[in-house]
């Protein structure tokens, strides 16, 4: 009787085990797919491995590094993907296998094994069918061996980036270079300024007087432009051809500063055109057109009357001056700068341009 006893609850035992082993099994799902089940030789498909499981679980997939069956060969896989589910406590990891074959065949898969917390499952069979390239025998004649190799013809747009890129790392090391010669010389800096002679005081007056006419300043409505401009004149050649201030003088002050040195009876019409641009311009006095005329002409006879003639041989002539300046160290080290960013932007475009040779030639 007692081992009868015994004996049921061993079957009792090893039952509850086999249950308990099934419930585990439900919780681990394997699944395989193909994404073509026929194909040509030479294609590939996509072999697709998934393992269902709880969150946490060790999940070990095949390596398959060369072949998943014999003429089934694997040129690639992806990375494991992995999704949770049921708020994160299941989750499905899946890897893709790229297999291809190169004859044409009926290739059976078995079921891919994956190893789930050290217990082994297996996906379902799959099956694919390769298949040669039909060929139309009536037009058997036509196939040809494979042609030899033959040289492409000369392009220009092909060889234009390599060729801008060598001509430019040419020219930036020759510009890098040449800086770099003048750095270590430290040879001044040479300026060349052009200078133009000075109008002789009656010449500047007689441009002012000029542009008075050209204007037409003695017919304007308001005459106060007019006598500045024609004061002006004459302060500009009194002050150069008498030598003192006469652009910070009253009109009084400048009549008798000349009176000094001059005949009184011919500057008494001067003294007139100073009084009237006066009263013009401080009074608002209106004078008669010809009065204006009267007043130009005075002025334009005292300036050719006293005014001072210089031989054509005696001016000076236009010239350039040459001027050195030594190089500051502000200047010296933007010249350091500007050769090495030269030579950096240089290599950086032979870099270049050795990389499109290789693309060119090989």
């Amino acid at each position: 009787m007692r081992i009868v006893f015994d004996l049921n609850r061993i079957l009792i035992l090893a039952f509850l085990l086999a249950v308990c082993q099934s419930l585990y099994s439900q919780n681990v799902i394997v699944e395989s797919r193909i994404d073509s089940v026929e194909m040509y030789i030479g294609s590939q498909a996509k072999l697709t491995l998934e393992a269902t499981a709880d969150s946490g679980a060790k999940v070990s997939f095949p390596e398959c590094s060369d072949t998943i069956v014999t003429g089934l060969e694997v040129v690639g896989k992806s990375k494991l993907d992995t999704l949770l589910l049921n708020e994160g406590k299941r989750m499905t990891i899946a890897q893709t296998y790229y297999v291809t074959a190169f004859d044409s065949a009926f290739f059976h898969i078995p079921g891919m094994k994956v190893m789930v917390d050290g217990r082994e499952y297996a996906s379902k069979d799959l099956v694919l069918r390769v298949y040669r390239y039909p060929i139309d025998n009536a037009d058997a004649g036509d196939i040809r061996d494979i042609k030899g190799i033959e040289d492409p013809d000369f392009v220009f747009a092909d060889w234009l980036p390599m060729s801008s890129f060598l001509l430019l790392t040419v020219v930036l090391f020759a510009a890098a270079v040449f800086l770099y010669i003048r750095y270590k010389d430290n040879k001044p800096i040479i300026k060349v300024i052009h200078v133009e002679p000075q109008l002789l005081p009656h010449e500047k007056a007689e441009k002012i007087i000029e542009s008075i006419k050209e204007r037409n300043l003695s017919h304007a409505s308001d005459p106060k432009d007019y006598y500045t401009s024609l004061t002006e004149a004459l302060r500009v050649y009194i002050s150069g051809r008498f030598g003192f201030s006469a652009m910070e003088m009253t009109s009084s002050e400048i009549v008798d500063k000349l009176m000094e040195t001059n005949d009184k009876e011919s500057l008494r019409q001067l003294q007139s055109l100073f009084t009237v641009a006066d009263l013009v311009k401080f009074a608002k006095y209106v004078p008669m057109l010809n009065e204006n005329d009267a007043n130009l002409l005075s002025a334009v006879a005292f300036i050719n009357k006293t005014k001072e003639e210089v031989k054509d041989s005696e001016r000076e002539k236009p010239h350039d001056v040459v001027i050195e300046e030594p190089r500051s160290k502000r200047q010296k080290r933007i010249l350091v700068a500007v050769i090495v960013l030269s030579a950096l932007v240089g290599l950086t475009f032979l870099v270049l341009s050795v990389r499109e040779i290789r693309i060119m030639l090989f």
